[in-house]
């Protein structure tokens, strides 16, 4: 069964995400450690970033790794488990929201656009939107 860093790099829609998390040596974590879930942003939804902070957080490796930190959550969280949480804690620190209505659910402000992505250490969930550093 493939890794979550291999889910990723299958997926060209998660290539500048994938492209983050080696830019920041976390590549190892992602392959190897287990019970994690992983909020995947788009290509899409860096696009929609400035240029300037893109610059910013691929310029400092410390900063891209705490980005990359809010997109990560211990253990495996599936789908049905998300939408009867109110919040999560993710390995950068901060707490994500999570909000569910008739036709979607968002972890703090990011819609999942593709869930329960199973690999062999952990799950991962596709999302519309880059969590920053202020949430």
């Amino acid at each position: 069964m493939a890794s979550l860093m291999d889910l990723m790099r299958q997926d060209s829609r998660l290539s500048v995400f994938a492209s983050a998390i080696e830019l920041s040596d976390l590549t190892s974590v992602l392959a190897t450690q287990s019970h994690l879930t992983v909020l995947a942003p788009t290509n899409l939804a860096f696009s929609m970033l400035s240029n300037n902070k893109m610059a910013d957080w691929f310029g400092d490796i410390a900063l891209l790794r705490q980005v990359i930190g809010h997109h990560l959550v211990a253990g495996r969280l599936h789908m049905q488990q998300l939408i009867r949480m109110r919040s999560v804690y993710t390995l950068s620190g901060k707490v994500a929201e999570i909000v569910r209505d008739s036709t979607s659910v968002t972890v703090a402000g990011a819609q999942i656009e593709v869930c329960d992505r199973i690999a062999s250490n952990g799950i991962l969930h596709v999302v519309a939107r880059v969590l920053e550093s202020n949430e």
